[in-house]
């Protein structure tokens, strides 16, 4: 890629280059700052209301980028997409040209959407939720949208004329979660339903982790014992002598290995 190249030749009190020519991809863009900074009417005028989304440039972008790009009425007609979102979704540009946002969206899923929309218009502020979509061949995927609203440029109000949104597809990230919480719950469900009963303790001795075997031996809610010293629960006589020897295996002066001690319930039986 050409280097840009930047012609000097300011007045003394400017500090930036009065002009400066671009050359990218072989093509030139002379920029003059200080007629810009001026105000001078010989400035060349703003592109056209519309050449966000029609320039040449930009139309080559979004239509060749892997990220899926989306253009919708403020009543959520389809405008404009990319391939990729086509590709997404399995429907053609031309398809969608017949539908809306909710034609495409799981009841399920309208909401946040809709929502969302609302929040954008009044606020102007954009923002990213996730949503699903419903693909041509029925298959549900969830998505995260980055969504903005598509203002008038060529109106000195700015009057929004709809949205536009750059759609990820979180569907992977989402399973992954998914797999994960039921790995979770199956560990947590072998953990407490064990046959025997199984705690776990701090440098201190205090519990901080007991399964629900334990608890219904000892006759205790799981939460009556969090934070308390196992200590607590055992036979007075035995106390100090557990404290002795739970201190000997944290210094590891005390190999681990299995020990016998009589536990006191809630009522008092040993």
């Amino acid at each position: 890629m050409d280097r840009p190249r930047i012609e000097r030749g300011l007045p003394s009190r400017f500090h930036t280059p009065s002009r400066v020519d671009l050359r990218l991809g072989g093509r030139s863009l002379e920029i003059d700052f200080v007629r810009f900074l001026r105000g001078s009417t010989n400035v060349p005028p703003l592109p056209p209301p519309n050449s966000l989304l029609a320039s040449d440039d930009l139309s080559r972008i979004l239509a060749s980028t892997a990220q899926p790009f989306v253009s919708i009425s403020l009543d959520g007609r389809f405008l404009k997409v990319n391939s990729a979102f086509e590709s997404l979704t399995g429907y053609s540009a031309e398809e969608l040209q017949g539908l809306t946002v909710a034609d495409i969206t799981p009841e399920v899923s309208e909401r946040p959407g809709r929502e969302t929309r609302a929040r954008v218009l009044k606020t102007g502020q954009s923002a990213r939720y996730e949503k699903m979509y419903r693909c041509k061949d029925g298959r549900r995927i969830t998505v995260e949208v980055a969504l903005a609203v598509d203002r008038d440029l060529g109106d000195a109000q700015g009057v929004p004329r709809g949205f536009f949104a750059f759609v990820s597809d979180i569907t992977p990230l989402k399973e992954t979660e998914q797999a994960l919480r039921e790995s979770e719950e199956r560990f947590r469900w072998l953990y407490d339903e064990a046959p025997v009963g199984y705690h776990e303790i701090d440098v201190e001795g205090r519990i901080i982790n007991i399964n629900l075997t334990e608890c219904r031996m000892l006759e205790y809610e799981r939460h009556e014992m969090l934070g308390r010293p196992v200590f607590d629960f055992l036979e007075p006589a035995y106390r100090e002598k557990a404290r002795v020897a739970v201190r000997a295996k944290i210094r590891g002066e005390r190999p681990l290995q299995p020990i016998e001690r009589p536990y006191r319930t809630k009522d008092g039986r040993s």
